[in-house]
C-alpha cells in the first residue's frame, strides 16, 4: 500500500475519532440541560448590585483532538466574540474618528486626518484599514518612517493587505530601502496581478535603480569648446635680462622679428619669469628679450578652454521617455534652460513621451519652471497648455496626490495668475481640481 494511501486512511480514522468525541460531548450537553430543567429553582438571593450581562466564558473542550492535521492530545481553545472584538459602542465611536479623518484627508489637512485616525485606532485597534489610512496621511507631508510603520501594522492585522504592502513599497523607496520596496511591490502584484498602479511603481522602482547603477558606473563627461587665441594688441609683459645681453631688433613686423644675444657665462643659471594666471583667456607673450639666440620670436597662438553655457546648448526634441531622461539629467539644475527645453516639445507629445512614466520629480520641476520663468515671459498660452496637457496623462491624479502644500500653493499661484492674464475661469478652475490644489 502507497503511503498516499495510508495517510488518507489514517486521516479518515482520527475524523472519524473526532466525530465519535464530538458526539459524546453533545450527549453530555443535553444531559447537563435536561438535569437543570427538572431541578428544583433556588432560593435567589437579595439583588445587592447590577447584574453582569457579560457570558460566562466556554469552557475547552478537551476532546476534540483527533482531527485532521491535528495530533491527538492536544486541545483546540475556544473563546467568545467578547474576547476577539472591542465592545460595540467603542467600534461605532472609531467608525466617526475615522470618517472625520477622510474629510480632513480630502480637504488637505493631514495632520488633523492622522489625529483622528490615531484616536480611531485606540478605539478599534484590531481593524486593518486605519494604520493602512494614516500610512497614507503621513505620506502626504513626506513622513515615510512613520508610514512604513503603520503600513507594517496594517499588514500584521492582514497580511493580505494590498494596500498596506503598495503604500509600504512606496515608503521604503524613499527610504533607500529599494530590495525591501521591491519585495513589498511583488508580494502585492501575487496578491492583485492585474493592480496597474503597483505595476507602474515597481517597474518606475527597476528604472530608478537601472539608471543610479549607470550613472555610478560611468564618469562625467562635459563638452569643451577649444578657441584658438592670438591677440595682437594685447599688452606686453616685460621679464628683466641679464646686463649681458644685447637686444637688436630689425625694422621688421612683430611676428617675425629677429633678436641677438652677446655670448653668457656658461656657469649663469638660466633666468625665469613667472607669468600671472589670466582668468578667462591666456593672451600671447610679446617679450623683449627671447631666451635662445637667433631665432625668430613669433607669438605662438594659444589654446583656451571655454565651457559650454547651457544655453548655447542645442537639443532634438525627445520622441520617447528615454530621450526625455537623457536630455532632463543636463537641463534640470538651470530653469531657463528647462524652460526652453520644455517650449520646444509641443505639449500635444506628453502622452506620446511620458505615457505612464510621470514622476512627481519631473511635475514638481515643471512647476516650479513654470511659476518663474513662464512668469517672467509672460507666456500665459505655454503655461495652460501644459499643465492641462500633463493633467490628461494617466494615472495623473496618483502623481498629483504626491505634491506638498508648497506645490499645490504654486499650482494656485499659477492658476490665479492665468485667471487675471487671460480668464477662462472654468477651464482654469478645473485644472485647480485636477491638481487635487482647490
Amino acid at each position: 500500500m502507497s503511503a498516499a494511501a495510508i495517510n488518507i486512511r489514517k486521516n479518515a480514522e482520527d475524523y472519524k475519532n473526532y466525530l465519535s468525541d464530538l458526539q459524546s460531548w453533545e450527549s453530555e450537553i443535553k444531559a447537563k440541560d435536561q438535569a437543570a430543567k427538572t431541578a428544583k429553582p433556588a432560593q435567589t438571593p437579595p439583588v445587592r448590585q447590577a447584574a453582569s450581562t457579560a457570558a460566562p466564558p466556554l469552557k475547552q473542550k478537551p476532546g476534540a483532538a483527533g482531527m485532521v492535521g491535528v495530533r491527538t492530545g492536544t486541545s483546540i481553545p475556544i473563546t467568545t466574540r467578547e474576547d476577539s472584538q472591542p465592545p460595540a459602542q467603542d467600534t461605532d465611536r472609531a467608525l466617526i474618528e475615522k470618517e472625520k479623518g477622510n474629510a480632513w484627508f480630502k480637504k488637505g489637512d493631514y495632520e488633523r486626518a492622522v489625529s483622528c485616525y490615531t484616536r480611531s485606532m485606540q478605539l478599534d485597534p484590531s481593524n486593518a484599514v486605519l494604520p493602512v489610512n494614516r500610512a497614507m496621511a503621513y505620506l502626504k507631508i513626506n513622513k515615510y518612517e512613520e508610514a512604513e510603520a503603520d503600513s507594517t501594522q496594517g499588514l500584521k492585522i492582514d497580511a493580505k493587505n494590498v494596500k498596506a504592502l503598495w503604500r509600504r513599497g512606496i515608503c521604503r523607496r524613499e527610504l533607500g530601502k529599494f530590495a525591501e520596496s521591491k519585495a513589498d511591490f511583488e508580494k502585492a502584484l501575487v496578491l492583485e496581478p492585474t493592480n496597474k498602479a503597483v505595476k507602474d511603481d515597481l517597474q518606475k522602482l527597476v528604472e530608478k535603480r537601472a539608471r543610479d547603477a549607470e550613472a555610478l558606473a560611468r564618469p562625467i563627461r562635459r563638452r569643451l569648446e577649444i578657441e584658438e587665441v592670438c591677440d595682437e594688441d594685447a599688452k606686453p609683459i616685460f621679464m628683466d635680462v641679464d646686463s649681458t645681453r644685447s637686444i637688436s631688433p630689425l625694422l621688421t613686423p612683430a611676428a617675425s622679428r629677429i633678436t641677438s644675444f652677446a655670448p653668457k657665462p656658461a656657469a649663469t643659471p638660466p633666468q625665469t619669469a613667472t607669468v600671472p594666471e589670466v582668468a578667462a583667456k591666456v593672451s600671447p607673450v610679446k617679450r623683449a628679450a627671447p631666451a635662445s639666440p637667433a631665432r625668430t620670436a613669433s607669438p605662438a597662438p594659444r589654446r583656451v578652454i571655454t565651457p559650454i553655457s547651457p544655453a548655447n546648448r542645442t537639443y532634438t526634441v525627445p520622441g520617447t521617455m528615454y530621450e526625455f531622461e537623457r536630455d532632463w539629467k543636463s537641463v534640470k539644475r538651470d530653469p531657463a534652460v528647462v524652460y526652453s527645453y520644455l517650449k520646444a516639445i509641443d505639449p500635444a507629445n506628453y502622452l506620446k513621451i511620458f505615457k505612464n512614466s510621470l514622476e512627481s520629480d519631473y511635475l514638481s520641476t515643471i512647476l516650479a519652471v513654470l511659476s518663474t520663468q513662464a512668469r517672467n515671459h509672460n507666456d500665459v498660452s505655454f503655461a495652460r497648455e501644459c499643465m492641462l496637457a500633463l493633467s490628461r496623462l494617466p494615472r495623473f491624479a496618483m502623481t498629483a496626490m504626491f505634491l506638498s502644500k508648497t506645490e499645490k500653493q504654486t499650482v494656485r499661484d499659477l492658476v490665479a495668475w492665468m485667471k487675471a492674464e487671460a480668464g477662462a475661469a472654468a477651464e482654469l478652475d478645473a485644472l485647480l481640481k485636477a491638481y487635487d490644489a482647490q
